[in-house]
């Protein structure tokens, strides 16, 4: 988040716009998008869009970029990141050519990022309301034994050597609900910590009542998903659903 993107235009081939991100990458569903070879995606804003945009030919004739591997690839990909001496010889050009553009590039360089919860801030708030969990669907609260001596967060699994973050039940069929909660995007280690921990829960806690398992992640990555379509009782809910802005 908050990185700048410039974008260029094939069919003019051209530089003609300046883009911000205003969240983190996250992976992409779309059987389409991925068909076209498009894996992650973000929301952006636009910072700049150019009166005079910079042509293939200005950029080619231009010494400091004739090893830029991109320009030399005629674009071919979908995303390339810029390295700092390419990214100054683009940026040179462009304000060479367009009034205003440096200005632009420090103003948003200067804007403070808007801090990030912690995994153990958005523990806390799951914990202290798990209610927040209704606006992604599900209707869970925290599990408590009967001597009230766990209380559903931080869920020792003895023999493990593992904590589950959040041990939940589900008020509609009083399934046991095992949430992993991370602020990054969730990869097959994941998957894999869940279902650990929901086998321990099967047999030591479950007593025969269902068991289902909840990833609250930033996104994750592409293996994830095509692991997660065998897992038929664990899902995955973005944390921006869950706590917007975290």
């Amino acid at each position: 988040m908050g990185d700048l993107a410039l974008m260029y235009r094939k069919t003019i081939s051209d530089i003609a716009y300046l883009f911000s991100t205003t969240t983190d990458a996250r992976s992409i569903r779309d059987p389409d998008l991925l068909w076209r070879g498009w894996g992650w995606e973000c929301d952006y804003e636009p910072l700049a869009a150019f009166r005079n945009p910079l042509s293939l030919e200005d950029m080619q004739r231009d010494p400091g970029l004739v090893e830029w591997s991109p320009l030399n690839g005629n674009f071919h990909r979908q995303v390339f990141r810029i390295q700092s001496a390419h990214w100054e010889c683009l940026t040179t050009l462009l304000a060479r050519q367009n009034a205003g553009f440096r200005e632009t590039v420090a103003d948003h360089l200067a804007l403070p990022l808007p801090k990030r919860l912690s995994e153990a801030q958005v523990q806390s708030r799951l914990a202290a309301n798990p209610r927040l969990l209704r606006q992604a669907g599900y209707n869970l609260e925290l599990h408590q034994d009967a001597e009230l001596t766990d209380t559903g967060t931080e869920v020792r699994c003895w023999g493990h050597d593992a904590r589950i973050d959040l041990l939940c039940r589900d008020r509609s069929d009083g399934a046991f609900v095992v949430v992993e909660l991370k602020v990054v995007p969730a990869d097959r280690t994941t998957l894999a910590q869940v279902l650990g921990y929901m086998g321990w829960v099967r047999d030591e806690l479950a007593h025969g009542a269902p068991v289902r398992g909840l990833v609250i992640s930033r996104g994750a990555a592409p293996g994830f998903y095509s692991s997660l379509a065998f897992c038929r009782n664990v899902e995955q809910v973005d944390l921006e659903r869950v706590i917007p802005n975290a």
